[in-house]
């Protein structure tokens, strides 16, 4: 499950800071624990072994089917792991509820980082040429990164930032997406010459981060139809489990992982 098998023969000391932690995943697990909870448990962690570790955590959310309390300061692993997402000021519950419908609210903290952004949920539709084509509730993206094969599913993060608007449909330039959109509201922004757009594509909800003078020069209101500009390489879908960080098959099939870490029920 964890890939410690060609770890065996090496002493603790010679073990790298990811593998450690996924000795210790396994630690923990053979103590066939009815809850998880992760403290930050990739914060010593350089970017290169977080995203060594990441792809094992995923799978022990999808195989082991144990409830996890994960706490982090990290975006891109809650885009990459959490089901729903509690977030906390000074131990009070600011909101609670799925990764997706929480990113897209401008009233909380998280909207005060220059990250800030959706999550959408994504369906990998081709991938040629060095572009890959994604579905989403509500239209397409083209992205230049390596998703997965063709039905692949993932999370894509769309930075408000990334984000531009046109009033009118823009011909002859290099931006691989242009969708429509409808400007469902403007809200305020972190910043004092800021703004959030809020974009209808459907369903599916984006931001716009944009200066008040562009709102004001394009005369943007609520239920004005609007061309969302995106470029292709400008995504974040860093997910676990992406093409180029799939850990190895476990040892294992699941029936076997249930038969050596029962737990009640």
């Amino acid at each position: 499950l964890l890939g410690i098998a060609p770890l065996l023969a090496r002493r603790p000391g010679r073990l790298s800071g990811g593998e450690r932690q996924r000795v210790a995943l396994g630690r923990a697990l053979l103590s066939r624990p009815r809850l998880l909870l992760m403290d930050e448990p990739l914060a010593a962690l350089d970017a290169a072994r977080r995203n060594e570790v990441l792809p094992f955590l995923a799978r022990l959310r999808d195989v082991a089917r144990i409830p996890i309390l994960y706490v982090t300061h990290a975006l891109d692993e809650v885009d990459a792991l959490a089901d729903r997402l509690v977030l906390l000021d000074a131990g009070r519950v600011l909101a609670e509820g799925t990764v997706e419908a929480l990113t897209a609210r401008t009233d909380l903290p998280l909207a005060a980082r220059r990250d800030a952004g959706v999550l959408m949920a994504c369906t990998v539709r081709s991938a040629t040429d060095g572009l890959a084509t994604l579905d989403f509730d509500g239209g397409v993206l083209v992205t230049i990164a390596r998703p997965g094969p063709p039905g692949a599913r993932l999370r894509v993060r769309l930075r408000a930032r990334d984000v531009a608007v046109a009033i009118e449909e823009p011909r002859g330039i290099s931006t691989q997406n242009i969708l429509p959109v409808t400007l469902a509201a403007i809200d305020e922004g972190s910043e004092p010459g800021e703004v959030f757009l809020r974009l209808a594509a459907g369903p599916t909800t984006l931001l716009a981060r944009v200066t008040r003078d562009s709102v004001a020069r394009l005369a943007l209101r609520p239920g004005l139809p609007l061309w969302a500009l995106v470029k292709a390489v400008t995504f974040d879908h860093r997910a676990a489990g992406a093409a180029d960080e799939t850990p190895p098959p476990p040892a294992h099939p699941l029936p076997r992982i249930e038969e050596t870490l029962p737990w009640p029920g």
